[in-house]
């Protein structure tokens, strides 16, 4: 069905007479001896059904066929590597597509011995053929959709931590552990918690500061929307930014250490 449908491209009527040609003509599997092209069209309409497979093949084969004396591309490593991870590994099709082309194996990999155009043509034109099967065009849909949401994911990661290190920068530097500075040790914590990081500051450094320094955290929710509380008092003292961003540490009994809780506000 998948290859009538794919010979039609679609087309229902067409595919339905092109299966009714098939009446008296095609025999068994078991029963007729398969042509190396059957071979080859049998492989790859199998593979419809794993579409990262049968691409890599495709390319493989084209490749093979535009450069046929680069070793590179005549020798093929199916128990290890990308080949393995992305084709042997998923479908047994790909290497009967491989034998039907004229590979063989040697010393753990398969060797194509002798280069026939014709061949390798059939082969990517009977891939080409499935890439039309519903199988296929399913399968790739589903890859596509996975890739463009994965992209998507980075992308926001990528914006995320650009944010983050823009508020960073905004942090004073961490004074020295010497004495010459009254500085105080400060814990954040996130959400549900757990220790988001820990850093010193001087006890001069201001509310702004120590935001900048909480926004700059992995562990902290982006937003506008954050309420932050000191927690080294109780109770605990909501620390307003609007209000009191330019106040001291100190004078928030943050010094000599501090906890403040973040959590998003509902």
């Amino acid at each position: 069905m998948d290859e009538a449908i794919a010979k039609s491209r679609g087309d229902v009527k067409k595919a339905e007479a092109y299966i009714r040609s098939l009446t008296g003509v095609r025999q068994p599997t078991h029963v007729r001896n398969l042509t190396q092209e059957d071979r080859l069209r049998k492989a790859a309409f199998a593979l419809a059904r794993t579409p990262d497979a049968l691409d890599i093949l495709r390319a493989s084969l084209t490749k093979v066929l535009a450069a046929p004396l680069d070793e590179r591309y005549r020798k093929v490593n199916v128990g290890a590597g990308a080949f393995h991870e992305r084709v042997s590994s998923k479908t047994t099709a790909g290497v009967e597509l491989l034998y039907a082309c004229g590979y063989q194996p040697m010393h753990g990999f398969l060797v194509l011995q002798t280069h026939d155009p014709h061949l390798l043509r059939v082969a990517i034109e009977a891939l080409d053929e499935a890439r039309a099967a519903p199988a296929y065009v399913a399968g790739k849909e589903k890859i596509d959709g996975a890739k463009a949401a994965q992209m998507a994911r980075a992308s926001d990661d990528a914006a995320a931590a650009a944010r983050r290190a823009a508020h960073l920068a905004k942090v004073p530097a961490e004074p020295r552990v010497d004495g010459a500075t009254s500085a105080c040790l400060i814990t954040v914590r996130a959400p549900d918690g757990a220790p988001a990081g820990t850093r010193r500051f001087d006890s001069e450094n201001t509310l702004d500061d120590l935001v900048h320094y909480v926004r700059s955290l992995e562990g902290v929710p982006e937003g506008d929307a954050l309420v932050i509380e000191n927690v080294t008092v109780r109770p605990a003292r909501a620390l307003e930014p609007a209000r009191d961003g330019q106040l001291s540490l100190y004078s928030l009994d943050l010094w000599p250490r501090g906890q403040v809780q973040v959590r998003a506000t509902a």
